[in-house]
Order: structure tokens, then C-alpha cells, then sequence
């Protein structure tokens, strides 16, 4: 009781609201609430706001190309760029058939500054859509260095360079660290290519482990070896 009257005699709103929302997330189960969680980082994006009935159906229609393990190749809204997804209900993919490549601000506003023959650096490419929009903001004088460590999704990076004739762009197959060796790292089952840093336990090739995930050494270079 000394919470909600605390709340009240504040008059505050937005207490009020975070109260209910704590409590609402604490009866949850661990799957509601990264369902929960789900629904409002959509609910949030700009795109959803102005197009929600639009998005719900997008988001319908990426479930059925998860169902049927069927890629989708999309255009990036506003340049002549299109892009491969994988079938894959967590991750980047379906937030880009979904919502658009603006869903993340900071992408859009990093190709509105970058000059004419820019260098980049896109570490931790995934499939490619920053540097595909990155590679067109600088134009073909500049240079885009994608690295990605992990075999499928670096196979769909490159199959999106070579399906816009992307001759600026240049895909690695390796996580940039700060020596030319091997990293043991995680990767999740739920979307593959994400992975969470170096781990001091031996790598053990392609073994699934409990809670989804594996652990597979992957290849690093620095910078230093790139000429």
C-alpha cells in the first residue's frame, strides 16, 4: 500500500503508468516479456505510427516466409538498391521487410553525412544493408570494408553485393579485433550471425548448446594487416 500511495499523492501520471507497467512485467513469463518487449520496439518506430495496419501486415507476411524458409528480396525504399533476406523471425531481416531500411535513425543520418569517396568500415556487416546504403552515399570513388565473421550470414553479404553490382563495397569473412588469430564466440540459434564477444572457455566447433546458442571459433584479423 505504501507504494500506490506514495503514487497518489504525487499526482503523477507517469508514476502511476511505470507502477502498473513493473507489475504488469513481473507476472509475465520469460516469453511474454520478450514478446511484450517485441511489440514495443515496433509499436515505437516512426514507421509503425504513420503506416500501423500496413506494418501488422508486413509482419504477417514475413511470419509466412519464415514458415516456408523462403528468402525475400526487397528494394531499400528511395535508392535503386534491393536486398536478399533470410527467413528469419528475430534479427534485421524482419525489421527491413517490415518497416523499412530507416527504421534504425542512425543509418539514414550517418548517409546524409558521409562526403563523396568516403572510406567505411562496417564491422559486424550482418547482410549487408548498411553498407549497400552506405556504398551508395559515398559513390563509387569511395570504399566500403564489411566484415562479417560468420559463414551464412557473410554468404548472403556477399550475394547482396553481387546482386547490385556493388564494385565499392569489400565483404570479409572475419571479425576485426586487434590480432590476425581465432576468437571462440557465441552465436544464437534464434539469429544467426549475432554474436556476443570472446569467451575463455575452448571453442567447440558447430555444438549446440542448451538455451539455443553454439560456440564456434571464428576468424579475426586487425587492422593493421589491411592494405
Amino acid at each position: 500500500m505504501g507504494q500506490y500511495r506514495r503514487v497518489l499523492e504525487s499526482d503523477s501520471v507517469g508514476e502511476v503508468a511505470g507502477l502498473n507497467a513493473r507489475r504488469t512485467a513481473s507476472a509475465c513469463s520469460p516469453r511474454e516479456k520478450r514478446l511484450l518487449q517485441q511489440i514495443r520496439f515496433i509499436a515505437g518506430k516512426e514507421q509503425f505510427r504513420k503506416a500501423p495496419i500496413k506494418t501488422a501486415a508486413r509482419l504477417c507476411s514475413w511470419k509466412l516466409h519464415c514458415l516456408a524458409s523462403k528468402e525475400a528480396v526487397v528494394r531499400l525504399e528511395g535508392t535503386p538498391l534491393r536486398i536478399s533476406l533470410p527467413p528469419q523471425w528475430h534479427g534485421h531481416s524482419k525489421l527491413i521487410y517490415a518497416l523499412g531500411w530507416r527504421f534504425d535513425p542512425e543509418l539514414p543520418f550517418l548517409a546524409s553525412k558521409l562526403p563523396d569517396g568516403a572510406v567505411v568500415f562496417d564491422i559486424g556487416a550482418n547482410v549487408g544493408a548498411w553498407s549497400l546504403i552506405l556504398s551508395h552515399a559515398v559513390g563509387p570513388r569511395g570504399r566500403i570494408f564489411a566484415y562479417e565473421p560468420t559463414q551464412a550470414t557473410y554468404d548472403t553479404l556477399s550475394r547482396n553485393v553481387e546482386l547490385n553490382s556493388a564494385t565499392n563495397i569489400f565483404p570479409f569473412r572475419y571479425a576485426l579485433s586487434d590480432s590476425n588469430s581465432q576468437l571462440p564466440s557465441i552465436i544464437t540459434s534464434i539469429a544467426p550471425g549475432i554474436l556476443s564477444g570472446p569467451l575463455t572457455t575452448p571453442p567447440v566447433t558447430k555444438t549446440r548448446r542448451p538455451g539455443g546458442w553454439t560456440m564456434s571459433p571464428q576468424n579475426s584479423c586487425s587492422t593493421d594487416s589491411i592494405s
